[in-house]
């Protein structure tokens, strides 16, 4: 897995930035004592039949795009939405401030799409119309820019997403460098007890006491099971819910790049909403007819998009792995991405404890970094800090928490 750290200073220390709690645990040494060279540095790879002409237009005109936005380079166009947001969060990132984050929170009530629909302008350095950008052209943006349906998220996400990789569009904020980095029991129920959490499990006849307990279930899992004794707040848990070809994401690993023995494996599709729903289907079925259907589509996209005949792939190709996580019934579903007034009133009740302050929330959905380990940790620093909060730990073991895990940036 990697992940976009910031980059370390004269003195060896990383700088500021939105993943330093995961370098922090790269380099803990009682996590990890065998000391190895985890680093590999990654570019990202852009794939054109013809890098002297230009880029695909994805069929603008047949949809309706004046030629003034084709010309334009999409990624602009979303830079000069997300950027200015962006600034902000970093700003509020290196002064411990909140300005930034109370603007966000002001449009949290939009997703992407109606933010451009309804409220965003061009800048004037643009040269367009000023005026909202039409249906056409916003579902045009999203063809060429991400998945299907991803404008349909929060624009919060977004922002969020953007701050990750320290890049809006075009526009970049700060340094980063890539980097690769008792169970087996099902929960049935999570009720109140005298001074205590009662856990019920799967196989056992006798519920399990807790003087606290911090969950890290997957939201879709946690629906699964029944908290109606827990006492939760209102509205805390609720149903939730660049090639335009089926595959939609190539991906290109570096593992070992730089080795006498690199990667030979291509992450031929990362589809995410959905697109991800479409292809699911044809996975893991069971059937070979399908498996043979699901090999054939993706490698016939793979050679549209690189422009090489379909007689290659075959020989090339060794085995496929295919996985569909919204039906893994570990996690049912994917990382969170929140739609449109989700930051602002489900992540305000997941990041408080329940009504005796003895259950607690953490995984990285619980946090403003979805998708990545560094969510997970920030959270897993909040649920502690509530714990300790609850049990009415001195000023003094608060001081050791701090010193010893940092502050959050949440």
């Amino acid at each position: 897995m990697r992940y976009p750290l910031p980059k370390k200073d004269a003195q060896g220390r990383y700088k500021l930035g939105v993943m330093k709690r995961v370098c922090e645990l790269i380099d803990y040494s009682k996590l990890d004592d065998r000391q190895e060279d985890l680093s590999f540095t990654s570019t990202r790879n852009v794939t054109e039949s013809d890098t002297s002409s230009p880029g695909p237009d994805f069929h603008a005109r047949e949809m309706g795009v004046e030629s003034e936005y084709v010309a334009m380079e999409v990624e602009k166009m979303v830079g000069d939405i997300v950027e200015p947001f962006a600034r902000m969060l970093m700003n509020d990132l290196m002064q411990q401030s909140h300005k930034g984050w109370d603007a966000t929170r002001k449009n949290d009530v939009y997703s992407l799409r109606a933010y451009m629909s309804f409220k965003y302008i061009p800048s004037v350095s643009l040269e367009f119309s000023p005026m909202h950008l039409a249906t056409n052209v916003i579902n045009w943006c999203e063809t060429f820019d991400e998945s299907t349906s991803w404008y349909d998220r929060s624009l919060t996400e977004i922002l969020l997403e953007a701050l990750a990789f320290a890049k809006a569009g075009p526009q970049t904020f700060g340094d980063v460098e890539w980097k690769f980095l008792k169970f087996n029991k099902s929960v049935m129920s999570i009720s109140e007890g005298s001074n205590a959490m009662k856990v019920s499990v799967w196989g056992e006849f006798s519920p399990r006491t807790y003087s606290h307990v911090i969950s890290t279930i997957p939201l879709p899992g946690l629906r699964t099971i029944d908290l109606s004794g827990a006492v939760m707040q209102r509205n805390a848990l609720r149903g939730q819910s660049f090639t335009d070809l089926s595959i939609r994401i190539a991906v290109y690993p570096s593992d070992g790049v730089d080795s006498c023995a690199p990667s030979a494996v291509l992450n031929a599709s990362y589809c995410w909403t959905n697109d991800a729903e479409r292809l699911g289907p044809l996975i893991n079925t069971g059937k070979t007819e399908y498996n043979e259907q699901l090999k054939e589509i993706v490698l016939r996209n793979l050679e549209e998009v690189h422009n090489i005949p379909f007689s290659f792939s075959p020989d090339q190709h060794v085995d496929t792995h295919a996985w569909d996580r919204n039906h893994n019934p570990l996690t049912m579903g994917a990382f969170a991405f929140f739609g449109p007034g989700d930051f602002q009133y489900l992540y305000a009740s997941l990041t408080v404890p329940n009504h005796n302050k003895r259950l607690h929330f953490a995984r990285e959905a619980i946090s403003t970094r979805h998708a990545w380990v560094v969510g997970a940790l920030d959270s897993a620093w909040r649920a502690v800090y509530e714990y300790l909060l609850a049990c009415g730990q001195p000023q003094i073991t608060i001081k050791m928490y701090f010193e010893l895990w940092g502050r959050n940036i949440e």
